[in-house]
């Protein structure tokens, strides 16, 4: 996607680069929590206590990418063997039990590191095919420096941090459109790509075992996201519908990522951003009390004594000396006389 104007040094510090790096990340989970969950850690490896348990359900490799990118731990070669063998039966896995142990993977802190893990054990490819086909899917490098759709992607959730399933999930799909999408005219383009993303976004939702109405507000995520390049240029009322839209802080969240994964500039969000505020501080601002044509209708005449009284009246309302419309005018038969224009 394409974004403008960040400065530098706003930029988030990535917390890793390239496969585990060497990455320690210190251990939170107590030896006894990694146990009730079926594994142990061995210096720098960590080991499945039966490694039957991931064959009879292959879910369970997600536990284990998962365990290992919170932990920074890679995995034993016995491990590593029996993962890779249960990858290969996630397609044969229901939604129903991909749910759980999905949303517990995708809500994951380091969640490149989860993803790169997965894809070691070739999980990615079995199960999210449509993010495997991001591999060597190249983009246009005067918008994407980074490189083809995939390191994009991993970088977009490298990004992202603290997110919940939902937003992470929205951010690893929102250029899943980009692989069918591909073509090389005047330059490398995905045309549609939001719109054919978002749908393809829709059926991989439901498949990880999310909800009918989360599926469909993942497909409206990954559609909206390139909506923000044209935000300068909306008429108001499009803007204004953008902006409150239920979803947007959601949909903030994964272009942010977006942005900081290309070319780092985000003006085009923060524009957005402060659309929103005015916005929301216009939708919470109550309806005035009196307008100018009832000040009309009791005797003033066009001009601005007609503006200070309005004004006067919704200071002292802010104060709460005012509360009610009677009480509105009651105070402006008492606005002084010269003030009314010699009415």
């Amino acid at each position: 996607m394409l974004c403008t104007g960040l400065e530098e040094s706003s930029l988030p510090v990535p917390y890793l680069t390239g496969k585990n790096s060497g990455v320690r990340i210190a251990a939170t989970m107590k030896e006894k929590e990694l146990k009730a969950q079926g594994f142990t850690r061995e210096g720098t490896q960590l080991r499945l206590l039966d490694v039957q348990s991931v064959a009879d359900a292959p879910e369970r490799v997600l536990d284990a990418a998962r365990i290992a990118a919170e932990l920074g731990l890679d995995f034993d070669t016995t491990t590593e063997r029996a993962l890779v063998d249960a990858a290969r039966k996630l397609p044969e896995v229901t939604p129903a039990k991909l749910a759980a142990p999905w949303r517990t993977f995708a809500s994951v802190g380091h969640k490149r590191l989860a993803l790169e893990l997965l894809d070691r054990v070739g999980a990615v490819e079995s199960m999210l095919p449509e993010i495997f086909a991001m591999k060597g899917v190249e983009q246009p490098p005067q918008w994407h420096p980074e490189g083809d759709v995939w390191v994009h992607t991993l970088l977009s959730l490298e990004y992202l941090g603290e997110a919940d399933a939902f937003i992470t999930t929205a951010t690893l799909l929102h250029d899943v459109g980009k692989p069918p999408t591909f073509e090389v005219s005047d330059r490398i383009r995905f045309t549609k790509h939001d719109s054919i993303g978002g749908r393809m976004a829709h059926k991989i939702a439901l498949r990880l075992g999310f909800t009918a109405k989360e599926a469909e507000d993942i497909e409206w995520v990954v559609r909206a996201h390139m909506k923000f390049k044209h935000v300068k240029e909306m008429r108001p009322g499009r803007l204004k519908n953008l902006v409150l839209a239920p979803l947007f802080e959601a949909l903030a969240a994964v272009v942010r990522a977006d942005c900081l994964a290309s070319h780092g500039d985000t003006s085009d969000l923060e524009f957005a951003l402060n659309a929103r505020g005015e916005a929301l501080a216009s939708e919470s601002r109550p309806e005035p009390l009196l307008r100018g044509r009832d000040l009309v209708e009791m005797g003033f005449k066009p001009g601005p004594a007609i503006g200070e009284a309005l004004r006067q009246v919704e200071a002292l309302r802010a104060e709460g000396k005012i509360t009610t419309r009677a009480h509105a005018k009651k105070f402006i038969k008492n606005f002084p006389q010269n003030c009314r224009e010699n009415i």
